[in-house]
């Protein structure tokens, strides 16, 4: 009989993508990636707007970000400073 392969949990899964994530975002070009992220994910400014479904738009994009970043265990202490640091290299350019 053949022996029957065991399928991964759901926390062994976690785990794998978690340690895929800190893989990617460990290689030299993450802080850059990482940067277009903060900014398209409307971590950079606020998410107010009269129109509700444009909050609900920008909250989720942020939410994605946030998650990414928890993935690689960005603390806020982290991810102050990568923000500050976003806007710094932002100015340098001229954006």
């Amino acid at each position: 009989m053949a022996e029957e392969t065991k399928k991964p949990t759901a926390r062994q899964r976690h785990a794998e993508v978690v340690k895929a994530y800190k893989h990617l975002f460990n290689l030299p070009e993450a802080k850059l990636v990482i940067n277009d992220l903060m900014k398209r994910g409307n971590m950079m400014s606020p998410t107010m707007s009269k129109d509700p479904n444009q909050v609900f738009h920008s909250e989720g994009k942020r939410d994605l970000v946030l998650y990414i970043l928890s993935n690689i265990n960005v603390d806020n202490e982290t991810l102050a400073e990568m923000i500050k640091d976003s806007r710094q290299e932002d100015r340098r350019y001229g954006l």
